[in-house]
């Protein structure tokens, strides 16, 4: 046991033995009565109030014991965990509230606590008061004096047992900053000794790194130095480099340098002028390089040879260089060059000859351009110079006025061709393919314009009459039907003809047509041989457009009456109204040839179709067109019929006016088209009019009230029967 602990138990014990029995004599004072002795002394239950007689107890000196800070340890242990701060202000607020409200501080007069206070002059004070009692009076006043004593004894010892908490509070707190300033002031102490330990450990460590990046600085300032050397022979190497062709190298180099001055030897004064060396040294090589690259293409254009290896780097040190532009440029100077060569060797030509070797020198001329470019970026100039080429083929062809040349038709299928492999080999058609379609347009038109002129005027002019059908024209006929089948260019076998023919034949049928229908069939063969040399629906429409002149024209001259005025004709007879009618089924019949031609040229697109509509819709006009001429040839014998017949009357002489006169009608009119039309259609049409008189005359005789088995009338009949019978093809007719 150690002697802090001995002197703890002696005063623990002299506490509980003071607490059994108390004597202000035995009692010894301890640490521990620091905080109760006052008011236990002064309020010990045990005793009986003192008196003014009554001495005061007296303590006994006694010598503090030697006390360290450890001797607390297992004491402050104790109240460290303990939570004194709530506590600590309740008894606060308690002490506060007792010091601001205290009633028994009330009762004691303010001058007991003043610092002048004198006992002497209360006694004298209490004396003076009265000279019968004076020892009475002193000893109340010393009683009082007494209670104010202990009141405030009592007040005292209150406040003080309302601080201890926040004393012990602050121990507490004090002790915990104190533990953690320990504990601070040991980690810092093993964090020194284990710094200390490292540092010992390392030092070699570090010389060695400290040596190694000694060791680095010098190699890089050796390698800078080296770097400094070869930037200051590069202006050589860049020359040796352009003497051996090694112009992508060369390029190459130069950039490195230029970045190695920027970014590592920036500042360096010794290499300021070395900048504008590499920058006539690049100019110089960019110079050779568009130059070089001029020389392989014209090597190239003339002798169709080529370094494949050297003309790709070439056009890689070029494209690195930046200057596509102007090696481009300076390649379409020689590509015009030799274009121009080459259509000039072939100026004494004429013809399609001429352009068809023009055409086959050109193509030939891009190939070898085509064959020239090893990158990419070099493929533009396959583009460009396409256009040059097609330039200069079009200069040709404007000097020779090629558009008003007799082959012209002949001459755009070579051209056409000619763009369409541009296009499929140098992904470009060129300036040419709108000059050429402009230029079709104007031929298209005027070839139009041409055959419509030609062809009102013929109508204006036709006599309506029967032609005679040349060889010519019977064979323009047989190239259109066989141009319907599939069949282009000359027919391999044709029939023979004879050299003029009554009447044109199709298919064994004939037609006896007037001359302009037959001029017709040659306009629509030259339509298609113009629309197989140049496949255009426009061309269609066109040829749809004079077929519908055609027919709207005859339609306003013979059954409008219009060739009355036009040719002088006195009247429209039946025989021009079926003339007319043979003359349209005739271009009738070979429209389907017409389409079916057009069908095998055009490519099957919106505009092909359109223009296919239109020319259904000619041939319907067509088709009422022919069915009004015959109904007018029917209408014109029904009116012949009803005028006659109106007056028609059963009498004598047999037989009758009426009926001699409808029988050199029906006569005249099957002699008329007898010429005209085909046996068939002859007897249709007599049979029809037959059958209009039939009805007409049947309700004549119910007008008439007449009977039909009357003599006169069977005799008229049987006259009538008999000269209709004689006509050929009505033989077997009956009266219904």
């Amino acid at each position: 046991m150690t002697p802090v602990d001995d002197r703890r138990r002696r005063s623990s014990a002299s506490s509980v033995k003071s607490s059994v029995s108390y004597s202000d004599t035995e009692r010894r004072w301890g640490v521990l009565d620091a905080r109760v002795c006052l008011p236990a002394v002064l309020n010990d239950p045990r005793k009986s109030s003192r008196y003014a007689n009554e001495p005061v107890p007296v303590i006994p000196p006694s010598t503090l014991p030697d006390v360290q800070l450890s001797d607390f340890a297992s004491y402050l242990k104790k109240l460290k965990h303990r939570n004194h701060d709530q506590k600590s202000l309740q008894l606060e607020n308690q002490a506060q509230k007792g010091l601001n409200g205290s009633s028994i501080t009330s009762k004691i007069p303010s001058r007991f606590y003043q610092n002048d206070f004198d006992t002497r002059k209360e006694i004298q004070f209490a004396l003076s008061a009265g000279k019968d009692a004076k020892t009475e009076n002193i000893c109340v006043h010393d009683a009082q004096l007494k209670h104010w004593l202990d009141l405030t004894e009592v007040e005292l010892s209150r406040r003080l047992s309302s601080r201890a908490a926040s004393f012990l509070a602050a121990v507490s707190a004090q002790d915990t900053l104190k533990d953690l300033l320990e504990n601070a002031q040991k980690t810092a102490r093993n964090l020194r000794s284990e710094v200390k330990v490292i540092g010992e450990t390392v030092s070699g460590s570090f010389a060695a790194v400290h040596r190694n990046n000694k060791i680095a600085r010098l190699k890089e300032t050796t390698r800078l130095l080296k770097v400094i050397q070869t930037v200051q022979q590069s202006p050589a190497t860049i020359r040796l480099l352009i003497s051996t062709y090694d112009f992508s190298a060369a390029k190459e180099y130069i950039e490195t340098i230029r970045e190695v001055l920027q970014n590592e030897l920036q500042g360096i004064s010794g290499l300021k002028n070395l900048h504008s060396e590499l920058d006539n040294a690049e100019k110089q090589l960019n110079g050779i390089l568009v130059e070089e690259a001029s020389c392989i293409f014209e090597i190239l254009l003339v002798q169709e040879d080529i370094d494949a290896e050297r003309a790709k780097s070439i056009q890689e040190a070029i494209v690195c260089a930046g200057r596509l532009a102007d090696t481009t440029q300076a390649i379409h100077d020689i590509v015009e060059k030799r274009a121009d060569d080459l259509l000039s060797r072939l100026k004494d030509l004429e013809g399609i000859k001429r352009i068809e070797k023009d055409v086959s020198s050109l193509t030939r001329l891009l190939h070898l351009v085509k064959r020239g470019v090893f990158i990419e970026e070099f493929e533009i100039l396959c583009k460009s110079s396409v256009e040059i080429v097609q330039h200069r083929l079009l200069r040709v062809l404007q000097e020779k006025h090629f558009t008003q040349e007799k082959d012209f038709l002949q001459t755009l299928p070579i051209l056409y061709d000619f763009t369409n492999t541009c296009l499929r080999e140098f992904n470009t058609q060129g300036p040419l393919v709108m000059q050429l379609k402009a230029e079709t347009n104007r031929y298209l038109n005027k070839f139009h314009d041409e055959r419509r002129q030609r062809l009102a005027l013929l109508l204006d002019s036709e006599e309506w009459r029967p032609a005679e059908v040349p060889k010519e024209l019977q064979e323009a006929i047989d190239d259109v039907l066989a141009q319907g089948q599939g069949q282009t260019g000359l027919i391999p076998v044709r029939p023979k003809r004879p050299a003029i023919s009554p009447a044109a034949e199709i298919s064994g049928d004939k037609f006896v047509v007037i001359g302009c229908s037959l001029l017709m069939i040659k306009m629509i063969n030259e339509y298609l041989g113009c629309l197989h040399q140049l496949p255009s629906s426009t061309l269609l429409h066109k040829l749809a457009d004079l077929l519908f002149l055609f027919n709207s024209r005859c339609c306003q001259l013979v059954l409008g009456g219009g060739a009355t005025a036009t040719l002088g004709l006195r009247s429209i007879t039946t025989k021009h109204l079926a003339i007319t009618a043979r003359s349209l089924q005739l271009v009738l019949r070979v429209i389907p040839s017409v389409r079916g031609a057009a069908s095998s040229v055009l490519s099957d697109d919106n505009t092909t179709q359109v223009a296919l509509r239109q020319l259904n819709k000619v041939e319907s006009d067509f088709q009422t067109h022919i069915q009004e001429l015959w109904g007018k040839i029917s209408a014109i014998m029904d009116d012949f019929f009803a005028k006659h017949v109106h007056k028609y009357e059963v009498k004598a002489p047999v037989p009758s006016a009426t009926m001699k006169t409808v029988v050199k009608q029906v006569k005249k009119l099957s002699d008329s088209l007898q010429e005209v039309l085909q046996p068939a259609e002859h007897v249709t049409l007599i049979s029809k009019i037959h059958t209009s008189f039939n009805q007409q005359m049947d309700r004549r005789i119910k007008a008439l009230k007449t009977s039909k088995n009357d003599g006169l009338l069977l005799s008229d009949i049987s006259f009538y029967m008999s000269s209709v019978r004689k006509i050929d093809g009505m033989t077997g007719i009956d009266w219904s």
